[in-house]
This record gives structure tokens, sequence and C-alpha cells, in this order.
């Protein structure tokens, strides 16, 4: 099956015309860069993390010569319709925003689902399956207190990510250490964050397939 590179399957987002008309911001830019920014809105939409894209790049695709793209890129930050952040990344506030309650909503879900589950299989296998879940819950409480290794949240990992302007998928980097029990060759893993730093520095074709985007994204239409 051919995988996706946007976030979900959606092929659209919702666009409101009265709040596109009264928004004092973007009314004040010309139409030129009025243009220019529903290009980017279409681009931060394909993005893998939804509302930031990389400046760099974007010329192209918007076909535009680069005096002319900086200066329409300025007016729009100048007027505050979006933000441009580290790394020279164009941030839509609102559909970061969006996308940041949705994938918080999304891991709540999982969560609750991998509950139930739990739950489940205690009810089915009886009391011996309960006391191994409750035994790998209390080893990795007990690994965290005492400062070794333990698997990072979803959370974290996507904050991580953040915070490095990079382009890893968060859910993609736990679930592949996790078909691996955590391990690095045969070595337990030690700092994740350190991992993610190395999946940065591989070259595309060396990243696992999930990972290879169409764009160069961090993460935010306000």
């Amino acid at each position: 099956m051919k995988l996706s590179r946007k976030v979900d399957s959606r092929p659209a987002f919702q666009f409101y015309p009265d709040l596109w008309l009264t928004d004092a911001g973007l009314m004040a830019c010309s139409l030129a860069a009025q243009g220019l920014w529903i290009n980017l809105l279409c681009y931060m939409w394909h993005a893998q993390i939804r509302g930031i894209i990389h400046a760099k790049g974007m010329q192209a695709l918007c076909r535009a010569d680069a005096t002319t793209f900086n200066q329409l890129l300025e007016e729009l930050v100048n007027n505050q319709v979006c933000e441009v952040g580290e790394n020279n990344a164009i941030i839509s506030r609102k559909m970061h925003r969006e996308f940041l309650l949705e994938t918080a909503i999304k891991e709540k879900c999982r969560k609750a689902a991998n509950a139930r589950w739990h739950a489940q299989s205690m009810q089915k296998h009886g009391s011996s399956s309960s006391t191994t879940y409750i035994h790998r819950e209390n080893a990795r409480k007990t690994h965290t207190k005492n400062g070794r290794f333990a698997p990072p949240s979803f959370e974290d990992v996507l904050k991580y990510c953040l915070e490095r302007n990079n382009q890893i998928d968060a859910r993609n980097f736990i679930d592949f250490y996790e078909s691996k029990g955590w391990l690095i060759g045969k070595s337990k893993m030690k700092d994740w964050r350190a991992a993610i730093r190395t999946w940065e520095n591989r070259k595309e074709s060396d990243r696992p397939k999930e990972l290879i985007q169409k764009f160069q994204i961090i993460g935010g239409e306000k």
C-alpha cells in the first residue's frame, strides 16, 4: 500500500470566507501577498507537522523570484498574518494549533484503546496476564527512578523534534524502536534523544521509508 505523505487522509482543510475577508492583517496585505499566503497554506497542509514549513524551496514552488518572494513574505509577517521562526520556518498559528490538538486527541484515544485491550486481556487470560502487565509497568517505573533508560512518551518525542526543527515523525520513531525492543543493533538504547539526533544526520535514502517526506517541515494560520 502506498504511504500517504499527509498527516491523515483528509483531502482538504476548512476554509472560512468570512474570517478571511474580515482579518484586518490579511486585508492590509496586497493581493499578491494574499495569493502567496493561500499557496503557503496549501503546502503547509501537506507538511508532516501541519502549520509549519521551511521557507527554503518555497520560492521555487510558488514560482516567484527571490526578491518578490521575500518582499511578500515580509509583508505577511509585518501584518501578523504569519510568523517566521527558527531556521526560516514559516508558521501558520491556527493550522499548527489545530494540528497539535488533533495529535493530542489521537494519542489520548490510542492510550485509551491500549488500556481497554489490557483490561480485556486480563479478563480473558486471568491473573497471570494481569501480573505480567503490572510487573512490566513496575519495571518501567523502576528504570525511570534509577536513572536507567525508559522508553519516551509520544509527547516527549514530539516536543523534542519540534525543538530541534527536524522532519522526524514522532509516532514512526516510537513504533520503529518499539518493534525492535528499543535496541540499537544488539544493545539496549541508552539515550533516545541521541537516537533522534542520529536520525537527523542520516541521508534521506537511509531512513525508514515512513520518514521520507515530500517537504522539509517542522510545525503553525493565525
